[in-house]
């Protein structure tokens, strides 16, 4: 915590809060990009796919429906040969294909959050309006920095959904000429309850906001 507080700059007052935050810096980040389908590698076929979790989906029993002679081919197959025929059952298979943006966190900075978890914020540099809390309570803020990079997997109608559509949050909001602000509150040595209870307070705190992101709140 302390080698944190020594190298993160503190942003408690800015953001207005009572409980202190600090600046994460980028190294860089790349917007609108699309998912390379040819690139995903997963050889689960559609059937295993759509049976791999307890997943209620309307939409399960429609793929079963449209793709009833190609439930045994393979994701890595089938997801390809559908975007190159402009298929547009693809769309059943992938919630969403983009555009997304990818965040380069410095690496001594990862290097600095192993050992931390606890409150993540997103936030318009120039108002310093929060626009997304969100809580990881694993080591290394792994929720945190999963939302910098989507994959194919992402996407899939069981893959995760709030990571995409929060990373397409944060490209949208850069192309609207907007810099984005990413901020951490560790709390390392509170329970996970703690936490929960940090980021509900938070919430309530900025629900109000009209650009904020967090939703079924």
């Amino acid at each position: 915590m302390k080698m944190l507080k020594a190298t993160l700059r503190e942003i408690t007052k800015d953001l207005k809060l009572d409980i202190k935050a600090f600046d994460v810096p980028y190294e860089r980040i790349e917007p609108n990009l699309l998912l390379d389908l040819n690139r995903y590698n997963s050889k689960s076929t559609i059937s295993e796919h759509i049976s791999k979790v307890d997943w209620n989906h309307p939409m399960k029993k429609e793929i079963e429906k449209q793709f009833a002679k190609e439930l045994q081919e393979k994701l890595c197959v089938i997801l390809p040969y559908l975007e190159k025929n402009s298929d547009s059952r693809l769309n059943l298979l992938l919630k969403f294909q983009g555009p997304f943006c990818k965040v380069e966190i410095l690496k001594t900075h990862k290097h600095l959050l192993r050992k931390e978890k606890g409150i993540y914020l997103f936030y318009n540099k120039k108002t310093l309006e929060p626009l997304y809390v969100g809580l990881t309570t694993t080591l290394g803020y792994m929720r945190f920095m999963s939302y910098f990079s989507i994959t194919t997997g992402n996407c899939m109608y069981n893959g995760q959904g709030t990571t995409v559509r929060v990373n397409h949050c944060i490209n949208e909001f850069l192309n609207q000429g907007n810099s984005i602000g990413l901020a951490i509150i560790p709390m390392s040595n509170s329970s996970k309850e703690d936490i929960y209870k940090e980021e509900r307070r938070l919430i309530t705190k900025f629900i109000d906001n009209k650009s904020f992101w967090n939703i079924n709140r």
